[in-house]
């Protein structure tokens, strides 16, 4: 679509009140404008969503939230990869697909220190 007439979070603002677990993407590449995309995603299918600094939530269809507590042991990198591969993709058209491969979401700011050696300063 062209940009002029219709832009990304005007698409959004249309749709997030109709569909649940609407989000808006867009890629943070400031430097080749040309290789930038948004994406528009609704209806999620699963999720993971972390309450607190010792617990992970997987959000699967058709069941109940599964717990899992985040422990020296359970790296949160290799969860999101476990969490991954339950799911099998199909590819329909590989030119289209190829950006669009692979996990969608956002992470918060409080997120860094699960990711990172990194630790924040408490006030």
């Amino acid at each position: 679509m062209l940009a002029d007439v219709y832009t990304p979070v005007g698409i959004y603002l249309r749709l997030r009140d109709r569909f649940r677990d609407t989000v808006l993407l867009e890629s943070t590449d400031h430097h080749a404008a040309e290789n930038s995309y948004s994406f528009i995603c609704i209806n999620a299918i699963a999720g993971i969503q972390i309450t607190n600094q010792q617990e992970l939530e997987f959000k699967l269809p058709n069941s109940n939230p599964e717990k899992v507590a985040l422990q020296k042991g359970n790296s949160l990198p290799d969860l999101l990869w476990e969490f991954m591969q339950r799911f099998d993709m199909e590819a329909e058209d590989p030119k289209s697909a190829q950006f669009a491969q692979g996990l969608f979401g956002y992470l918060a700011y409080d997120a860094i220190p699960l990711f990172e050696t990194v630790s924040f300063k408490q006030d």
